[in-house]
Formats: C-alpha cells, structure tokens, sequence
C-alpha cells in the first residue's frame, strides 16, 4: 500500500472528518442565516434600495409593474421599511448589484426562498426579470449564506410562491411564475 493514503489527505492521522449538521454549522462555518417559519422573529432582511433602474421603467407594462413608479416615493417608501426593520433590532443587508439592475430587482422575495439550512435560488419565469437572481446568489455567497439549491434547466421558480405553514411543511404554488419543473427542483 502506497504511504500517500497514510497522510491525512486520505484519511490518515490527521484527518478530521465533520461531525455537525449543516445547520449546526450555521453561526460558525456559515452565517447565521436561516428561515424555518414565517412567523418567528425577523433576525436579518436582504434589501434592494430603489434606484437609477426605476428611471428606465416608463412603460410599467413592459416592467411587468402595475404603475409606472416614482422613484423618489419608492425610495422614501424603502427608507421607511429599512428604518423599521433597523429599529426592531433586524440586521438590515443590501443587494450590491455590479451593473444597473433591471427595474423589479428590489422584489428580492421573488428571487429566493430560505430555509433553516440556507436559501434556494430561484429562477424568475419571465425574460424581463431573467439575471436577477445572479446578484442575489452573489451577495449571499458573500453573507455566508449557503445556497442549497439552484433552480435550473426550464425550470422557474420565484420564492414569493412558497410559504412556510409549519415548522416542516411549505406550501408551493404553481403557475405563471413557478412551473412545474421547477416546483419538482424546490420540492
């Protein structure tokens, strides 16, 4: 036998093999980052504040917007929240986008979905918002959150379709934004 295989690479005196959950892990290895219910207390908010994108969306309908937004009212509207969420003690983090965004990256729920052991990347189902989700896996690369699960293939999924009713159950919904393939992916 090789003495290579006696070093701890491959599992001689040395080696350390882990012993903790992913979750366990979570505060030391990773962030302390994790949702197992929408109702337990708020601990940390990934925010997007409204920016130059908004002043390129005139035609609300090719945004995929209701209204064509005013910038300085989503603004106040984003200081607002953020300020609340700061005065209630939640540790408030930025998207940090490279480029100009597209005009719904501040709808971060759509783009991912925690769980207690990290988030699950979605994949937005119209080409209007087709990229978004890149920033967000970025900077949550960056927080140390893990992300367990990457939507692919013809696979779409938006976390604003999925809900915790439970401590171990999430509903999921199914339709224009998460379809099939991708519900199977999240499920």
């Amino acid at each position: 036998m090789s003495a290579i295989f006696e070093t701890a690479a491959y599992g001689g005196p040395g080696w350390s093999p882990r012993t903790h959950s992913a979750r366990e892990e979570m505060g030391t290895v990773w962030g302390r980052f994790g949702v197992g219910t929408e109702w337990s207390p708020l601990r940390a908010v990934l925010l997007h504040r409204p920016g130059a994108e908004l002043a390129g969306a005139s035609d609300a309908n090719a945004a995929l917007m209701l209204a064509t937004p005013e910038l300085r009212v989503a603004q106040e509207q984003h200081d607002s929240i953020a300020a609340a969420y700061s005065a209630a003690g939640v540790e408030v983090f930025y998207l940090e986008p490279g480029a100009t965004p597209p005009p719904n990256q501040m709808f971060l729920a759509d783009l991912m979905f925690m769980t207690p052991e990290g988030a699950i990347a979605g994949r937005p189902a119209s080409t209007v918002r087709a990229g978004e989700e890149r920033w967000v896996a970025r900077r949550l690369a960056d927080l140390g959150v893990p992300i367990l699960r990457t939507v692919g293939g013809r696979g779409t999924f938006e976390g604003a379709d999925a809900a915790w009713i439970d401590e171990k159950t999430v509903l999921l919904g199914r339709g224009l934004r998460t379809n099939a393939e991708g519900a199977a992916q999240v499920a």
